[in-house]
């Protein structure tokens, strides 16, 4: 038995695609949103028999965060804090569920909160990633969460910590939260990728010019680049192990 899961979008409804089928996803709308406008998913696990989906709630207030179970809400984050943004990605321990994304203390600007990362297990606080006292006193000082990943009982975390600069910033990666690279580099911080024993970063280096470029990173080490040519405005989402 094999299948492939693709998600679609119609306008209002949440999809997937199994051996080329396409199925409507009916997901349990929560009752504190009264103007719920759709739920959009943006990742889906299968573990232990069971669906798993990673999205949020539209509504005209914002974005709430939500995990669904088989199309049952399993939780959601506080919905009070509306800071339109999203998770970044989730895995499981034991039965657990955690989930990465932003910390929000206050929202001045929905479109650009002040924030640090954190993970969520079960939909409760479980872990703030970033100098929590530099949070506090500056403004400049936020974290941004970029991936989560997990390589059997160790779970690795990416983030991009601005320090105030628009662009200027550090990659940092964490294993069980205790951190074991930093990069100071220019640069956006796009993925990674947990093979084996190796881990692979991908950044794209802020530059003058028109040109995407894209820098891959071996645990640690350059080992190519990737350059577009100055019209092809390029967007790198991800990369895969195609050996397994």
């Amino acid at each position: 038995y094999t299948v492939n899961r693709f998600l679609t979008f119609d306008p209002y409804t949440p999809q997937y695609w199994e051996d080329g089928v396409i199925y409507d996803v009916d997901l349990e709308a929560p009752s504190f949103e009264s103007m719920t406008i759709y739920p959009y998913i943006q990742s889906v696990k299968e573990y232990k028999g069971d669906l798993y989906y990673m999205g949020f709630l539209r509504a005209a207030n914002g974005k709430t965060q939500c995990m669904w179970k088989n199309g049952k809400l399993l939780f959601h984050n506080d919905p009070t804090l509306n800071s339109n943004t999203t998770a970044k990605g989730f895995v499981f321990e034991n039965n657990d569920v955690i989930m990465l994304t932003q910390y929000v203390t206050s929202i001045n600007d929905i479109n650009n909160p002040h924030c640090l990362a954190a993970t969520y297990r079960n939909g409760k606080l479980e872990h703030i990633i970033g100098d929590t006292a530099l949070f506090k006193t500056s403004r400049g000082y936020n974290v941004y969460p970029i991936g989560i990943g997990q390589n059997g009982d160790d779970i690795y975390i990416g983030v991009f910590e601005k320090k105030g600069n628009y662009t200027f910033g550090d990659l940092v990666l964490y294993k069980n939260y205790q951190e074991i690279f930093r990069k100071d580099l220019t640069m956006n911080f796009t993925c990674f990728l947990l093979t084996g024993e190796d881990i692979y970063i991908v950044y794209e280096p802020y530059t003058v010019t028109d040109q995407e470029i894209f820098t891959f990173l071996k645990n640690g080490k350059e080992v190519r680049s990737l350059i577009g040519k100055p019209q092809d405005r390029l967007h790198f989402q991800g990369i895969v192990d195609t050996h397994k």
